[in-house]
């Protein structure tokens, strides 16, 4: 009897030694799983990078590539752009407003690994819409010259027509302007004003200043109510690295 009690005792300790070794090996091997809330960030090589320009009715709207957030608060009104990046490929641009949280637009883009390209935000009616465009300021050739594109982004989408004049000659007129983003045009550089006309009725709308420096290159920002809020913004480019 005594023979068979140790000869349990021997297998239970046995038995003990080896699931403590087990454990042991097991804690060592593991490798930690992310909290699902670690923040999740976009790939160092695989990524494009946009200008995001909220020319919309809501104050703030947050941005996602995917489920990665890209900004909390966009601004309506600010006057200081920078390039964000998002996930190159076939992606998900997802907005939100950022008050609510609730989600307000989602969209695909297919961007191109490390291209440049221009997001605006927009309003017709209670819905929120979008302008997708590339962007080539990094091909721009500027030879003493300066460069601008057209970012018409108002509210409903009226036609406009557009002037930018120099010591009362019309340099550029653009007739019967939709909601678009517009590719680069070459200016000499100086102070310009802009005209912004009815197209319907050519009542001048909207009249400003603007100086175009050497070498440089602008966003002519178009936004607002056509009948009462309309404005613009010149945003002077950085080429991102």
């Amino acid at each position: 009897m005594k023979s068979i009690c140790k000869s349990g005792l021997t297998k239970n300790f046995g038995l003990q030694i080896v699931l403590f070794i087990l454990i042991v090996s097991l804690m060592i091997s593991c490798e930690c799983v992310p909290d699902i809330n670690t923040p999740k960030i976009i790939s160092p090589e695989n990524y494009s990078q946009a200008i995001l320009i909220n020319c919309s009715n809501l104050n703030d709207i947050s941005v996602f590539s995917d489920e990665v957030e890209v900004i909390s608060k966009l601004n309506n009104n600010t006057e200081n752009f920078e390039y964000y990046k998002f996930w190159s490929g076939d992606r998900f641009v997802r907005v939100k407003d950022s008050q609510t949280l609730n989600t307000i637009q989602n969209f695909p883009v297919s961007f191109v690994n490390k291209q440049l390209y221009t997001i605006a935000f927009f309003n017709v009616g209670n819905k929120l819409k979008y302008i997708v465009a590339g962007d080539s300021l990094k091909s721009l050739k500027f030879n003493n010259f300066s460069h601008f594109k057209i970012i018409n982004a108002i509210e409903n989408n009226p036609k406009i027509n557009l002037q930018i004049i120099e010591n009362n000659q019309t340099i550029f007129n653009f007739n019967n302007l939709n909601n678009n983003i517009s590719d680069y045009y070459p200016i000499n550089y100086g102070i310009y004003t802009i005209k912004v006309l009815n197209s319907e009725n050519s009542k001048l709308i909207l009249e400003k200043n603007f100086d175009f420096q050497i070498n440089s290159a602008y966003n002519l920002i178009i936004s607002g109510n056509i009948e009462n809020t309309l404005s613009t913004r010149i945003h002077k480019l950085n080429i991102p690295e």
